[in-house]
């Protein structure tokens, strides 16, 4: 599942991941209610989460999916690389904290990292 308030930044990591036949997108989220209530819907393997969003934000959102989903697993994505902000990340339950500018190919393997055993 995919949580970013960019919805062209979500199109670009949703042909991204489609590319790779063994991931399906479940959903789409443009902020952390939404992603909150699609989690509860879809039960994702693995949700990638913007930090900063609208209403509530991405870390706060992690904090809620990891306690109310302990099977799925949040990588955090990032404009900017705070050492606060990865903190709070890594202790709301995130698995990852990648930065948005980073190759395509590492987002791509930070999320067969966290994908469940079929």
């Amino acid at each position: 599942m995919l949580a970013d308030d960019n919805c062209e930044f979500r199109s670009v990591l949703r042909r991204l991941l489609e590319r790779d036949p063994a991931i399906e997108v479940v959903a789409e989220a443009a902020d952390g209610d939404e992603a909150l209530a699609l989690t509860d819907a879809y039960e994702p393997d693995v949700v990638l989460m913007d930090v900063s969003m609208p209403g509530l934000d991405g870390l706060s959102a992690t904090g809620v999916i990891t306690e109310q989903h302990p099977e799925t697993s949040v990588v955090m994505l990032s404009m900017r690389r705070a050492d606060r902000e990865v903190a709070l990340a890594l202790r709301n339950g995130a698995a990852e904290y990648l930065d948005k500018g980073m190759p395509a190919s590492e987002i791509l393997a930070a999320v067969k990292r966290q994908e469940a055993p079929v």
